[in-house]
C-alpha cells in the first residue's frame, strides 16, 4: 500500500512539473481555485478543497483504514491567514477550520458522526500548480457515543 502511494504521489509531481512550463503559476490563493490530490496521514485519502476567496475554503476528505476496518467522510469550513507567516518572499498561510466527520466501521456496520477542528499550514509552490498542507485535527464523535478523535496528516493537492 505504501509503496504504491509513493508511486501515485511521484506520478503526480511529474504530471504538477510538466504542466508547470505550459501556464504560470501564482503563489497566491484565488478565489474559484480548486485542488484535487491526497491526503497522507491517519487515516489516508483522497482530497479535495475549492477557495471561495482568499481567506475562506471549503475542504472534504475520504480517507480509510482498511486495516482497522472503518471508512471516513469529512467535510470542513476554513478559515485562511495568507499574510501571517511570510520566509524569504514566500508565503505560508495558517488556517483553522470547523467541520464534520462520518465514520463508518465496515466490520460491524456501524456508523459514528461528530466535529473537527483542522489546525495547520499550507504553501501554494511559485513554479508548479501544487499545494501541500500540514495539519492537526483534534475532534469529538458525538454519535453513538462521545468520545474524543484526533487525525492529522499532510495534504499534497494539485491546484486546476
Amino acid at each position: 500500500m505504501r509503496r504504491a502511494l509513493a508511486i501515485l504521489l511521484l506520478v503526480a509531481l511529474a504530471v504538477a512539473s510538466a504542466g508547470a512550463a505550459d501556464r504560470k503559476h501564482v503563489n497566491a490563493i484565488r478565489p474559484g481555485l480548486f485542488e484535487l490530490g491526497l491526503f497522507l496521514g491517519e487515516p489516508t485519502g483522497v482530497s479535495a478543497k475549492y477557495w471561495i476567496n482568499r481567506a475562506n475554503a471549503v475542504e472534504g476528505i475520504a480517507a480509510w483504514a482498511f486495516s482497522q476496518g472503518f471508512l471516513v467522510v469529512s467535510a470542513d469550513y476554513l478559515l485562511n491567514f495568507p499574510d501571517v507567516v511570510k520566509i524569504e518572499g514566500e508565503m505560508f498561510p495558517l488556517f483553522i477550520g470547523a467541520g464534520a466527520i462520518m465514520r463508518i466501521d465496515m466490520g460491524a456496520g456501524g456508523i459514528s458522526l461528530g466535529v473537527r477542528f483542522p489546525l495547520g499550514v499550507l504553501h501554494v509552490f511559485r513554479s508548479v500548480p501544487l499545494e501541500i498542507s500540514l495539519e492537526i485535527v483534534p475532534g469529538l464523535y458525538l454519535f453513538p457515543d462521545t468520545t474524543f478523535l484526533a487525525m492529522g496528516g499532510i495534504g499534497i493537492r494539485y491546484c486546476f
